[in-house]
């Protein structure tokens, strides 16, 4: 399995969480896909995401407490904002494993240029470049509801 569809159980669960948190903290606003202040930064949709999830591979189960076992699977087709999102957050979430630089890791991801700049810009307003100021600056980017970078959470969601 190559490096980008490797999946720690503890990574899976993280990321499981944050969509969930993105999309209760986004809520829904219907006709908008600006995905926060400032426009869309995403891509226009071309594989819509299929609730049904008929083309999608199974990654593996995760138990979740009080929940039970969870499938976590994948159509790899969907190019949606919030899968979009995903593969930027991802090849963050990549490079910060391997080189422990958040900075040089959104420079070199397939993030949208205008969130590229979006971070720096907010790293610059904080006067810092410390560990906590870098990943303060990713938080309000990639994940706050009021960011143009973070996920829309409008998608339909698979059930079981």
């Amino acid at each position: 399995m190559g490096k980008s569809a490797r999946l720690t159980a503890t990574r899976a669960a993280g990321l499981f969480f944050i969509a969930l948190g993105c999309a209760a903290a986004c809520g829904s606003s219907d006709g908008d896909d600006s995905g926060g202040s400032g426009g869309s930064v995403w891509a226009p949709t071309t594989v819509p995401f299929d609730p049904t999830c008929k083309g999608c591979e199974e990654l593996g189960t995760v138990t979740l407490s009080h929940l039970g076992e969870a499938k976590l699977m994948v159509d790899r087709n969907v190019d949606d904002p919030e899968a979009q999102w995903t593969r930027c957050v991802n090849d963050i979430l990549d490079c910060v494993e391997e080189t422990k630089d958040e900075s040089a890791c959104v420079a070199k991801s397939g993030c949208p240029k205008a969130c590229k700049a979006d971070y720096e810009a907010r790293l610059s307003a904080l006067g810092q470049s410390d560990l906590s100021a870098r990943w303060s600056a990713l938080r309000a980017v990639f994940v706050s509801p009021t960011s143009r970078c973070a996920p829309a959470g409008k998608g339909p969601e698979v059930v079981p």
